[in-house]
């Protein structure tokens, strides 16, 4: 489990050095360069799944461990209370308002968001700003894979399939900007809620996977 979580970490953090150097220091368009890496990393999970897909499938590996982040809660595996991923969640919402409002770093990043030349003739160093957002965004991503993979009890080839759009979708429905500037975790947090309650609704009532 240690390894997995390592991994996961390892790899988001990569990608999120990669997007941050190009994006930050060569000035591509974040957009562009985001979906490229996107299928370029997704590219590489459908090798992957391919490649050892069986062997994964056919392990006979246990860990009680992994079945505690997957299905367990904060208060044991059988009590009513938010499961570990739900915590998890809550914990980073919450440590990240507090660095978006009341820190320099979070200052520097809202700065930049709304105006790099701005920010850039106020004295904030703009590459370096751009490079920790992206950074600390892989990181995220990286701990959402694990979490996700310990709640399917593993990975197969359409893990994570289409929730960069519905993470579109939860920061627009929120009010948060695209082009950057403008916008806040919590606006994020209430976007992610009403999207999840919508998809989770649809699959209850009985509608197909297409209609989310």
């Amino acid at each position: 489990v240690l390894v997995a979580f390592a991994a996961a970490m390892t790899t988001g953090f990569l990608f999120g050095c990669i997007n941050g150097y190009l994006i930050g220091y060569l000035r591509l368009r974040a957009f562009l360069t985001t979906l490229v890496t996107l299928i370029i990393g997704r590219a590489v999970f459908d090798i992957l799944v391919i490649d050892y897909g069986t062997q994964i499938q056919m392990s006979m590996a246990m860990s009680d461990l992994w079945d505690f982040i997957g299905d367990g809660t904060i208060f044991g595996m059988k009590a009513n209370g938010p499961s570990i991923a739900v915590a998890t969640a809550v914990v980073i919402a919450i440590v990240a308002h507090v660095v978006m409002t009341r820190s320099r770093i979070g200052w520097h990043m809202l700065a930049v968001g709304g105006s790099r030349r701005s920010a850039y003739n106020a004295g904030i160093r703009v590459k370096r700003t751009v490079f920790i957002t992206y950074v600390i965004s892989g990181l995220c991503c990286g701990l959402a894979g694990f979490l996700s993979a310990a709640r399917l009890q593993g990975a197969g080839p359409g893990s994570g399939f289409g929730l960069e759009i519905m993470a579109l979708t939860a920061a627009v429905v929120g009010g948060n900007s695209l082009g950057g500037g403008r916008g806040s975790v919590m606006k994020g947090v209430m976007g992610a809620i009403v999207v999840l309650v919508m998809s989770n609704g649809l699959i209850r009532l009985g509608f197909g996977t297409g209609t989310n």
